[in-house]
């Protein structure tokens, strides 16, 4: 019997995770009249999509991973999406990882294909736990004229020493593939963005571009 029930089709349970169960459920519309109507709707059960959903909301609700084992969530999606097998932290880690990489490929080529300059503005700043961090943000106009902003990259760094910072930027520059599409570098009025500058002329003179001009 145990046998038999691992290759019976109505089995519930040995339903080809491949295949998409189609769901229909009435929602409450309201009509013109003030009274309630339903509707019938149609969605397709996609583990994907919803891991995607999922990941997509612990990074903007800045959740940690840990929140999709949390008991109330669990009990959420027993009820929306019964069939959904909640996945554990580090799974979410793993696509939340794998939604950052997807959308600076996306980002990637949407700034290779401007016709537009791009400006980098950076900060440096130290945590109260003394530890450094670097943040390089582009700013830049579409065909359409709208003005967009983008952190490229947020990390931490060994120190706020010139050209230390320098070489951060300048791997992040060619990681982005910026080097001909740069407008403007601007930084603020600490002494050692002196230095940084200094060497982004030393060390890629012949790579960055302003202006049509080389530095």
């Amino acid at each position: 019997m145990k046998k038999h029930l691992h290759s019976c089709p109505k089995n519930p349970h040995n339903v080809d995770k491949k295949k998409r169960k189609i769901y229909t459920y009435q929602a409450s519309m309201p009509s013109n009249t003030g009274e309630s109507s339903h509707v019938n709707c149609h969605c397709e059960f996609d583990p994907k999509a919803i891991r995607l959903a999922l990941a997509k909301m612990v990074i903007i609700d800045e959740e940690p991973f840990s929140m999709a084992k949390r008991q109330g969530f669990q009990g959420f999606c027993s009820v929306v999406v019964p069939r959904f097998n909640v996945p554990s932290r580090f799974i979410v880690a793993r696509d939340c990882k794998k939604n950052f990489v997807c959308e600076k490929e996306s980002l990637k080529g949407k700034l290779r294909g401007l016709t537009s300059r791009i400006t980098l503005t950076t900060d440096c700043w130290t945590s109260i736990q003394k530890l450094s961090y670097l943040c390089l943000i582009a700013h830049f106009i579409d065909d359409e004229w709208n003005l967009h902003k983008r952190i490229l990259n947020f990390k931490m760094i060994d120190g706020h020493k010139g050209k230390e910072v320098g070489k951060v930027l300048e791997k992040c520059v060619l990681d982005w593939g910026l080097e001909d599409k740069l407008c403007t570098l601007i930084v603020d009025n600490a002494s050692a963005n002196d230095v940084v500058v200094g060497y982004l002329k030393d060390s890629m003179s012949s790579k960055f571009v302003l202006d049509g001009e080389y530095f």
